[in-house]
């Protein structure tokens, strides 16, 4: 179960466009955190229940492959 230690490790990063909650309990989508021109990690982008357009058509997008 615990053969591979990278993929465990891939597996608990965080990583942009991804649903998370966060420290207050909040149910948020990521995005990549850039200072300076520089991306320097992840930061929330929007609420998981009012996402931004790039975040909703993920969702769609989602929706549509899991009916098909």
């Amino acid at each position: 179960m615990f053969d591979d230690p990278d993929s465990i490790l891939r597996d608990l990063c965080w990583k942009e466009d991804m649903k998370v909650v966060n420290p207050f309990g909040e149910y948020v989508w990521l995005k990549p955190l850039f200072v300076a021109g520089t991306r320097v990690g992840i930061t929330d982008c929007c609420f998981v229940a009012s996402p931004c357009l790039h975040h909703a058509q993920m969702e769609r997008n989602q929706k549509q492959v899991a009916n098909n």
